[in-house]
């Protein structure tokens, strides 16, 4: 939402008015608008893509004053090259970095198509420049500029126009970009070196994905039996908000999907065949290959959903599933899906909760990790369990092996298949873990260290951690504020998230941080 904010009026003290001034180009006239409730845009994600994939389009652009003549002066105490001269030099520098970037720029970059300007030393920079950028700006996420003479000002108007974010490497010139564009709503970045560079493309990617995130939903709202009522239904308002999508499902139309999958005799040969990949994958496995079918049959028609309708999440409110028996007739359990879908990089919720999986969202893209989904509630004064059934097997890295795995049955009878395994193994001990407000506008991050894990061997909603923090106490009067189910990461991310947070506006609450 636009914020209006009124003019503001410049007196002169050397006799000129603000009209004026204005009109004599002395000044340049303050934006009736600011844009400080929006969170702008970057470029479409390509449709049925992971967020795994996803990718920042980077456009480094070179703005290059060049000089009328030779003399020295105030801007230049030693005399600068005659201006053909110039243009070889700044053209051979621009061409030099942009083999630098194609080096050292994260593999989160696209990069396009490098664009090289040079603008009169009298006329400055402006339209002309400008419109040179008007191709692809569509396809922007950032623009990376630079320039020989104060780059800071075409950058901020390159900023201004197409409204990208713009980032200038330097040591302290680019302040001057960021205060300014940020002093409109707009984006402006001032890494001093690559890597600060390459951590704000991360930071970007995570948020590109959160901005374009689309939830399949299953149910048949209203909720018949909803027991997450702290979780945020304000599917418009997320939408105006952040960009992020709902699309919600029937139950009538994932059984229909379903019936297609067991009526293609093709198709269920792919099921037969990641059936038993799953297994063969398998340390351990605590159940009959009959029972883990219906499951694998549950996860094909999820996805095939989420591919026609362009989504890249998913969440099912189980005991809504539970309750209207489908759950029992198909002799499913959401566990595997949700675990499965998070290991291609989907953010997959459990119970219908979407502030978990808000949380979820954010913490995978910046992480490029699975995240455990689970409720906290108090071991003793230092230690919060925290646990549900949804491990995965790329909680330490989507590039890293799988992590070893049981499967096992969620309910006596023997069916429905869920992954386990010893959270506590794993050479990683410090997780982050987070969930949003009700009203998705603030969002808690938590630091903690996992000492112990339990329930691997047992049916329902057995598997929890054993998370050590300073005081259970004072945890648990904020987490009263914000709900029962928590997103979480190995490693400290927290810093990451903060800066993710503060891009999407949302407020930030820290515990053990």
């Amino acid at each position: 939402m636009k914020k209006e904010i009124n003019r503001r009026n410049f007196l002169s003290n050397i006799g000129i008015g603000t009209a004026g001034a204005l009109g004599m180009g002395l000044i340049e006239p303050y934006p009736k608008t600011t844009l400080d409730n929006q969170i702008l845009q970057l470029s479409k994600i390509e449709k049925n893509i992971s967020p795994r994939d996803v990718k920042i389009n980077v456009k480094p652009v070179a703005c290059y004053m060049i000089h009328e003549g030779v003399w020295t002066g105030p801007c230049r105490w030693n005399p600068n090259p005659p201006p053909e001269e110039e243009k070889v030099r700044y053209r051979r520098s621009f061409e030099r970095s942009v083999t630098r970037y194609k080096e050292s720029l994260s593999k989160d970059v696209k990069m396009l198509e490098p664009v090289y300007t040079e603008y009169p030393e009298a006329t400055g920079f402006g339209e002309k420049q400008l419109r040179e950028l008007e191709g692809d700006n569509e396809e922007v996420d950032l623009y990376l500029s630079s320039g020989n003479v104060y780059p800071q000002y075409p950058g901020s108007l390159i900023g201004e126009k197409y409204k990208k974010p713009v980032a200038i490497i330097s040591g302290y010139v680019n302040w001057d970009l960021s205060a300014r564009l940020r002093s409109k709503g707009l984006e402006g970045f001032a890494p001093s070196n690559i890597e600060e560079l390459n951590n704000i493309i991360s930071i970007l990617r995570a948020r590109k994905i959160f901005q374009q995130t689309n939830l399949l939903l299953i149910s048949d709202i209203p909720f018949k039996n909803r027991p997450a009522p702290s979780a945020c239904t304000d599917f418009k308002g997320l939408n105006e908000r952040f960009g992020f999508e709902t699309t919600i499902l029937d139950y009538k139309e994932l059984s229909e999907e379903r019936d297609r999958i067991m009526n293609n005799k093709n198709t269920m040969e792919e099921v037969e065949n990641f059936t038993d990949k799953l297994i063969t994958n398998a340390e351990e496995v605590r159940m009959e290959r009959e029972w883990m079918i219906p499951s694998v049959i549950f996860y094909f028609a999820v996805k095939n959903l989420m591919n026609r309708y362009n989504c890249n999440a998913f969440t099912i409110e189980c005991f809504e599933f539970c309750s209207n028996k489908l759950s029992y007739d198909w002799k499913v359990i959401p566990c595997l899906i949700h675990s499965l879908l998070k290991d291609e990089g989907y953010p997959s919720g459990c119970e219908g909760d979407i502030n978990a999986t808000l949380a979820m969202d954010m913490l995978m893209g910046i992480a490029k990790r699975s995240a455990f989904m689970g409720n906290l509630f108090v071991k003793d004064e230092n230690t919060m369990y925290y646990g549900h059934n949804v491990p995965a097997m790329k909680m330490l890295g989507f590039d890293k092996p799988d992590l070893p795995y049981a499967l096992q049955n969620f309910v006596t009878e023997g069916w429905g298949p869920k992954v386990q395994m010893d959270l506590s193994q794993l050479d990683e001990k410090t997780v982050t873990i987070a969930r949003c407000n009700p009203l998705a506008t603030k969002i808690l991050l938590i630091k903690g260290e996992i000492i112990g894990c339990e329930g691997q061997n047992e049916v329902g909603c057995s598997l929890k951690t054993h998370v050590r923090i300073p005081d259970t106490n004072e945890l648990v009067e904020k987490t009263r504020n914000y709900g029962f189910h928590y997103a979480m990461v190995y490693g400290d991310y927290s810093k990451n998230i903060k800066k993710l947070a503060d891009m999407l506006k949302l407020e930030v609450e820290t515990y053990n941080i």
